[in-house]
């Protein structure tokens, strides 16, 4: 949903993308909407060992959303991500939204 609505939106001004499911070639997967995104800030979250992509291709999503502020981190983990993730992600905002 993050890719979609990043694509569509206009209201949104950063995006927070947490094990974003590849899907390949599917209508409404995040590859679909990811060249769409526009330049807001991005920060994406993933789990190395998520079965739902691989890292080639979620480094492969990640640089294809336009814009230099952006930042992929990649976790130790699957699918659920460790609870860090949510402080990081809370920070990421509050320096690329809050703040402006």
């Amino acid at each position: 949903m993050a890719f979609i609505l990043g694509a569509v939106e206009e209201r949104i001004g950063a995006i927070v993308a947490c094990v974003v499911p590849y899907m390949g070639e599917m209508p409404m997967a995040a590859p679909a909407f990811a060249r769409d995104m526009g330049a807001d800030p991005l920060l994406m979250l993933m789990g190395r060992t998520d079965k739902y992509y691989t890292t080639q291709q979620a480094t492969g999503l990640f640089d294809a959303v336009p814009g230099n502020n952006k930042k992929l981190e990649f976790f130790d983990s699957g699918h659920s991500l460790p609870r860090q993730y949510t402080a990081q992600a809370a920070q990421w905002l509050k320096q690329n939204l809050i703040e402006q």
